[in-house]
């Protein structure tokens, strides 16, 4: 990874981390669970990282896709948090929840790649 990659990459985290950090307050204050905040933050992320691939990525610049993909996404969705819940639930609650976490982070990523590939092609874009 090149200097000016680096760079973006941080600044992309930096930007992903008070994004997150402010929906998570937002979380906070409309009283909502901290597994359903972590399950939507994450299903979003996986939905906007398909749709940028698709749509918008292949056009940017590698610095840009770093900045964006690794960092701004990478910041804003977390694995950890996911990784926590499931160590501290119940077997069932917690395999549970991975289970549902990953099939519909999956499906978010295809729907946003499916829906970058639609919106790519009407637009005439390659790249």
């Amino acid at each position: 990874m090149k200097f000016r990659e680096a760079g973006a990459v941080a600044a992309g985290g930096a930007s992903g981390t008070a994004a997150r950090v402010g929906l998570d307050n937002l979380a906070a204050l409309l009283s909502v669970d901290a597994a359903l905040s972590t399950l939507v933050v994450n299903v979003l992320g996986a939905f906007l990282l398909g749709l940028l691939t698709a749509h918008g990525m292949p056009s940017l610049s590698q610095v840009l896709r770093s900045g964006i993909g690794v960092g701004f996404l990478g910041a804003f969705t977390t694995f950890s948090a996911v990784s926590l819940f499931v160590a501290t639930a119940t077997l069932s609650t917690g395999l549970g929840f991975l289970l549902f976490q990953l099939s519909v982070g999956v499906l978010a990523a295809w729907a946003g790649w499916h829906t970058g590939s639609t919106l790519r092609a009407k637009s005439g874009v390659s790249g």
